[in-house]
């Protein structure tokens, strides 16, 4: 399977290298060099900064490395932190900048950003989603918050479920059987996952519903009505109430909202509106939980954005410089 690595050493069978990344980032080198001169040579180069004052290039840096760590076309990224005093006091010296993400305040890391051919914002925020644990969550913008561009593919992901295409040849790479890029991962929800929320009560505008807390909903509504898997699957070994199912995490979590997914299919009737939504949200159902299976262990996931921790992004950084300077 092709790598990153082949994208930009331009052996991958699509590449378009010059069309994806900004003039910085076109050879083995620019990026050895840029990745060096952010994180050093240390063995815990990612905790390291993330312990340290993080200025404007710090938060680029992060995202760059969030990037090769899981390459995507559109989505966003959550860092676990041990605590938000590690990164907020850089963050509190960023210019405040609108969001509609999450908790829908953030700050711009965008001056001068240039990684992606097309992307001119980043968006930074602190937020602790579900849980006393805190996050930093980056996202790569097309546009500035006050612009017509920006306004222009807001309205499109509120129709659509997903923003305008930035960058159309990375967007082709993503369309490829078996690239490296991921063409969606965000934690604003999709259309069809809007419906699940809707038909258990829950309000899709609101940014910040958890999967356990949707998962804890989903099951109210089956075991109000007298669904047969649910009482096998609690005698069986599994949850007992809704309140159970909303303390779950990772595969337990997987587990449970993968039984909730067959209940609502084969205990509904055929036209019962979360069954109907059910089916038509499938291939969110398979993204979240394939994504909590390998979440960090304890965190809470919102849709399907990409969640990591410092740990994981040194093991990264060092697997992809290690692969970038062979041969």
């Amino acid at each position: 399977m092709p790598t990153l690595v082949d994208l930009i050493k331009g052996e991958s069978s699509r590449s378009d290298k010059d069309k994806i990344f900004s003039p910085s980032f076109q050879t083995p080198a620019d990026w050895s060099r840029y990745l060096k001169d952010q994180f050093g040579q240390g063995s815990e180069p990612v905790s390291a900064l993330l312990r340290s004052p993080v200025g404007l290039d710090g938060f680029q840096a992060l995202y760059i490395v969030c990037w090769i760590h899981q390459p995507v076309e559109k989505g966003s990224f959550m860092i676990e932190l041990e605590s938000p005093g590690q990164v907020k006091q850089g963050y509190d010296s960023l210019p405040d900048r609108w969001s509609s993400h999450l908790g829908e305040r953030g700050k711009s890391a965008g001056a001068g950003w240039q990684f992606l051919n097309g992307y001119k914002e980043l968006l930074v925020q602190l937020e602790s989603v579900g849980s006393a644990s805190s996050a930093l969550f980056l996202k790569s913008e097309g546009h500035a918050a006050i612009s017509v561009k920006h306004m222009l593919s807001f309205f499109t992901k509120k129709i659509t479920g997903a923003g305008n295409t930035v960058n159309k040849a990375l967007q082709a790479q993503a369309k490829e059987p078996g690239s490296v890029v991921t063409p969606r991962a965000a934690e604003n929800y999709s259309k069809s996952y809007e419906k699940v929320l809707a038909a258990v009560g829950l309000k899709p505008k609101d940014t910040m519903n958890t999967v356990p807390n949707v998962a804890s909903a989903m099951w109210k509504y089956l075991a109000a009505r007298g669904s047969n898997t649910l009482t096998a699957y609690s005698n069986g070994g599994g949850p007992r109430d809704a309140s159970r199912v909303a303390a779950l995490r990772g595969v337990k979590l997987s587990e449970c909202l993968d039984k909730l997914r067959g209940a609502a299919t084969s205990d509904l009737a055929p036209r019962d509106k979360l069954r109907v939504a059910v089916l038509k949200a499938n291939k969110d159902f398979d993204t979240i939980i394939k994504n909590l299976k390998t979440d960090p262990a304890g965190t809470q996931r919102v849709f399907a954005e990409v969640k990591v921790t410092p740990r994981q992004l040194d093991e990264s950084l060092r697997d992809f410089l290690a692969e970038l300077n062979r041969g």
